[in-house]
Parts: structure tokens; sequence; C-alpha cells
């Protein structure tokens, strides 16, 4: 079981609508989403400064310590090596290195570079709640990254993504060329091969199915697949792009098919060797062909959905960083904390429950912790709840298991002592 509390979700202004608006969400999913760019124009009416402006952007770059690979920088339209745009100081006994070379982002940028801020989900409070409102959405992964151009100036080279971009132009004026992929919804670079002979011939003899110059308040979805290219013209640029790595059936039959795997080889006939002396001299005969099949089967026979989605949603748990604001006021508060006094349920916090005979497991972030199996009703109304006290958890548990229960709970991060952090 994995979930959220959807109550706290709904309640916030949703990002997917926010970056689709006026289309009504279930319009977008029904006739854009993975299957064509939808391009909109607001002509001022919407403004994305309150997720990062320049003024915030500049801040980030001079006094934040950035480093690699939290940033990148593209210099008519080719990355800069790591090595040329990094630099190291000496901190005590320790060398720090990765360093952003300041003075190199601001010379390449006033002669016309792309400063990208990577992953800015990561390590970024206000990307962390917008693409955590993406991740609750979709289900899936999200990555934020965000460009600041010059004018006159090209920033990545002529490319298509393998995972589906929402591209929000927060300040200043960016010229979207798109054309139509050479393959649907190619898959990821590293199972795919990606041919830079093929983008060129498509941009060469085919004219672009969108040509526009995005302003601010304005936004851009595209597919997985679409060839773009993006250039500045009389003034500067900054935009956010809003990255959505999908999970597709090609990733859940491969789960199903894995977790499937390592449990046949318990199983005695398939750790039997082939028949000597006929695999690969010879053509499969009769006998072979039916063993083949009777496997095959038995192997489809035992393949289990759930398992596989299983495996997808404890990856989600994984990657998905909940904003932790707090922690460190919790474990104060933790060790006074009262059997009536208020605890509030984190609203963004993926989480994950799974359960055998004797224990329940909970996982929040990379850490799981396994309770006793008398503890699962107290969990479970607790993962549904948006405030609790620990008087309120089962009947079954005496004061003392309810009071060390809760204070589990709030060092785990998914919940807190402090309202002011529960969303």
């Amino acid at each position: 079981m994995t979930a959220v509390r959807p109550h706290e979700h709904e309640a916030r202004e949703n990002a997917l609508a926010r970056s689709v608006q006026p289309l009504p969400v279930e319009e977008f999913l029904t006739d854009y989403w993975q299957r064509a760019p939808l391009l909109t124009v607001r002509n001022g009416s919407a403004d994305f400064a309150d997720i990062v402006d320049i003024d915030e952007f500049d801040a980030i770059i001079a006094g934040t310590g950035l480093r690699h690979p939290y940033f990148r920088i593209f210099d008519d339209g080719a990355p800069l090596p790591v090595g040329m745009t990094t630099t190291s100081r000496q901190l005590g006994p320790d060398l720090d290195s990765g360093l952003a070379n300041l003075d190199v982002v601001y010379q390449h940028h006033a002669n016309g570079a792309t400063i990208v801020l990577q992953a800015m989900e990561r390590w970024w409070p206000r990307f962390q709640q917008f693409c955590r409102d993406f991740e609750l959405t979709f289900g899936f992964p999200t990555q934020a990254h965000a460009y600041l151009t010059p004018p006159h100036a090209r920033g990545a080279p002529v490319h298509y993504d393998t995972h589906d971009v929402f591209v929000l132009q927060v300040q200043g004026s960016k010229r979207w060329r798109v054309w139509d992929p050479i393959k649907r919804l190619p898959m990821r670079m590293s199972e795919d091969i990606y041919e830079p002979g093929a983008v060129q011939a498509q941009i060469e003899e085919k004219q672009p199915l969108i040509d526009v110059e995005l302003r601010a308040g304005d936004s851009l979805y595209l597919p997985r697949g679409y060839i773009h290219e993006v250039t500045t013209d009389q003034c500067r640029s900054l935009h956010v792009t809003v990255s959505v790595m999908v999970y597709r059936w090609a990733d859940l039959a491969e789960a199903v098919i894995s977790n499937h795997l390592v449990r046949l080889r318990d199983a005695v006939e398939y750790r039997e060797s082939l028949p000597y002396g006929r695999v690969p001299f010879s053509s499969p005969d009769r006998e072979l062909s039916d063993r083949y099949s009777k496997l095959v089967d038995d192997f489809l026979n035992g393949l289990d959905l759930a398992s596989g989605e299983e495996l997808m949603r404890s990856r989600l748990v994984s990657y998905t960083a909940p904003s932790w604001r707090g922690r460190f006021l919790d474990v104060q508060r933790a060790s006074t904390l009262t059997l009536d006094q208020p605890v509030f349920v984190r609203s963004d916090t993926v989480y994950r429950l799974s359960a055998t005979e004797n224990t329940i497991t909970l996982t929040v972030g990379s850490t799981m912790v396994d309770f006793d199996v008398r503890f699962a009703p107290a969990i479970r109304h607790v993962v549904t709840a948006h405030s609790f006290t620990a008087r309120d958890l089962s009947s079954d548990l005496t004061d003392t298991e309810r009071l060390g229960l809760t204070r589990r709970l709030v060092q785990l991060g998914l919940c807190t002592l402090g309202k002011e952090w529960q969303s």
C-alpha cells in the first residue's frame, strides 16, 4: 500500500492545473497527455515568479555553495566540461571539490551562455513543493530545472527528451520551435539509440509544428519525443522545466518478470540443464519444444501483477524527498510529548505499508521500519488521518506504547508536532 493524504492534496492549488489552465485537467489528460503538445498563451494573466525569479536565481548562484551536478553551462548549444566550470577549496583537512567556479559562470553568461540549475526539487524548498504536487498527481518521479539565458543566445542543442516536459516561462521571453517526433514515446537514452542525424534530418525536411515566443506566464507541454530548439532574441529569459519521468507498461512488465524469475530459482525444473549435446548444436525437436512450452505456460501462470506494482511503488517512495522542514524542532518537542498533544500528518509524504503475519513495515523516504503487528491498526489510523493525538490510537496499546509509536512516527518524518510544517 502506497498513499498520500488526498484531502490535503486536493486542498492545495494543483501544480498540474496551474500549468495547463485554463484547460481543465481532465481535458488535458484525455486529449494531450502523451499525445500532443499543448501551447498556452496567457497574455500576462499568469505568473510563475513565485516558484523562482531572477533575483532568487542570482542569490542561489552567488550564495549557496552551488556545486556539480546541480548546475550546468551551455555555450551555443554545447555543455561546457565539468572541469572547466568547477573549482575546489581547502576546508580544514578536507578538499571541498565540485564547487561552481563563479568567475567562469558569470563570464560565460556575459558572453552568451545559458546557466542551468538542475534537479532543484532535491534542494530548493519551493521546487520541492511544486514537484511533489506533480508527483502526487501522476504517481511518477519529477525533476525541475531552471534556465537563465541571455539575449541572442541558444541554450541546449536541438534535441528531444525521453520524459514528458512542462515548460513554464517565468520572466523575459524565449522562442520555441517544435517538430514532430521521429519515434513516438521513445525509451530512455540508456535503453534506446539516440540518432542525432535523424533529428537533424527531421528539422531540415519538415516545417515546425510550433514556432512561438513564450512570454512570462505562458506554458508549453511537450510529450516525450517531440524535437525542439530554443533561442532568445532581444531580451533575457528565465524559464523552468518540470520533467515527469513516467513509469511505462514496459517497466511494470519488467518488474513483474524480474520478480518472478527470482522465485523460479527455487523450482528444480528450472534449475535442470538443457539436454546435453543438442543445444545449441541442433534445431529444437518435439521433446524440447514440448518441455519449453510447458515451462513457459508455468512461468506465465505464475506472473503476479501485485508484486510488480509493489516494486514500482517502492521505487517512487525511495525516489521522492518529502519536505521535512521542522524535523530538528520535532526532535526536541517529541521528548515532552503528551497523550493529548495534537500531532499532524505531513500532507505531502509518500509512504509505503506492507504486512506479514507478524509485522507491519512502514517505509518513508529511504527508511524502513518494522513494527509488531499489534501496532497495525494504530499505524493505519495515522496514515489516513489529518491530525491525531496519541490517546486516539488503538485501545489495545498501553499509554506508553502509544507515546512511543507517536514519537517514532515523528522521528521518521511522517508526522510533525508543528502545524506550520504540515503542508
